[in-house]
């Protein structure tokens, strides 16, 4: 037992193996950080897009090169639902907050936050614009047009969302949802159902943003893994030396193994002659010729023995 134990550990394919996995694991470390690093630094170069009622978004408009969005909307906070994006070996929960229009209750303080300039006398024309706009406003104020999307939280509702609340809405809390738009119907069509029960429809090509709670992540706030990647790296290296020392020391044994174990052509016990089928047939000549030697033989035995009596008679 001990025996084979020492042969599995020295065995090469062994190092082999663990110096190919530890090499390969350096490399996806590293792969993946550097992409990080370069996104953060992209980001750092791009300015966030310009905020937006999320009744008024366009993607041309209202989207970055990062695909990052900048919407004010009520969230019902309520109608919070938790979905599993994950499949069967690895679940993945997140909370789904399906998001309003802003409402005639939010779009003033709405309009002060997109419009910060000082207020002016409302004329004959700008009563008639808004009119009109409370009255789109009050045709859409109860459709359901986008959801936001948290990584689940212990307790029932997303941790740290209420950071987001600005001020108070029809449907919920007035929220500053900027974050990263995620273009995946996936989402959707597994928070359709959920979200039905709480009696939410959601907008034929709802918004689907995942907000940012603390900000961009910067480059200084990416883990370094410098150090496990070197680790892997010198240990990968050590591996695959030893293996390949390991193997080149076993070939001259595996070469005399092959010489002693040379296989020669033995005939079977009992093994019936070869006969020819073009080899002709003995005469009765033949058979004849090959009877003499018998009878000469048995008449040098019968000489021999008639001499022998002889002298012993003398």
């Amino acid at each position: 037992m001990l025996l084979k134990f020492k042969n599995l550990i020295l065995a090469p394919r062994l190092w082999l193996s663990a110096g190919v996995f530890c090499l390969g694991t350096s490399i996806v470390i590293g792969y993946h950080q550097d992409q990080m690093i370069a996104e953060t630094t992209l980001a750092d170069k791009i300015s966030f897009p310009e905020r937006v009622s999320v009744q008024n978004f366009s993607s041309d408009r209202h989207e970055n090169a990062l695909s990052e969005v900048s919407l004010l909307a009520e969230a019902a906070i309520d109608h919070t639902v938790r979905v599993n994006l994950g499949n069967e070996t690895s679940e993945r929960l997140v909370d789904i907050v399906p998001i309003y229009p802003v409402s005639r209750q939010s779009f003033p303080l709405a309009k002060s936050i997109l419009n910060p300039a000082r207020p002016r006398p409302v004329s004959r024309e700008d009563a008639s614009k808004i009119a009109d706009r409370n009255a789109m406003l009050a045709r859409i104020e109860d459709t359901a047009v986008g959801i936001l999307v948290f990584e689940a939280a212990p307790t029932g509702r997303p941790h740290n969302v209420s950071q987001l609340f600005i001020g108070e809405g029809l449907n919920g809390p007035l929220v500053d949802a900027t974050g990263v738009r995620l273009g995946t119907s996936a989402i959707l069509e597994r928070a359709a159902d959920p979200l039905a029960k709480h009696g939410v429809v959601l907008f034929e090509n709802a918004l689907v943003v995942s907000p940012y709670l603390h900000g961009r992540t910067r480059a200084g706030d990416i883990v370094d893994y410098s150090a496990l990647r070197i680790t892997l790296f010198s240990l990968s290296a050590f591996m695959i030396a030893f293996g390949l020392a390991s193997l080149f020391s076993l070939l001259p044994k595996f070469k005399e193994k092959k010489k002693a174990d040379r296989t020669y052509q033995v005939k079977a016990v009992g093994a019936f002659p070869v006969i020819d089928p073009f080899q002709p047939i003995a005469d009765q000549a033949d058979l004849g010729e090959s009877d003499e030697a018998p009878k000469s033989i048995s008449r040098v035995l019968t000489s021999a023995a008639e001499t022998f009596r002889s002298k012993s008679r003398q």
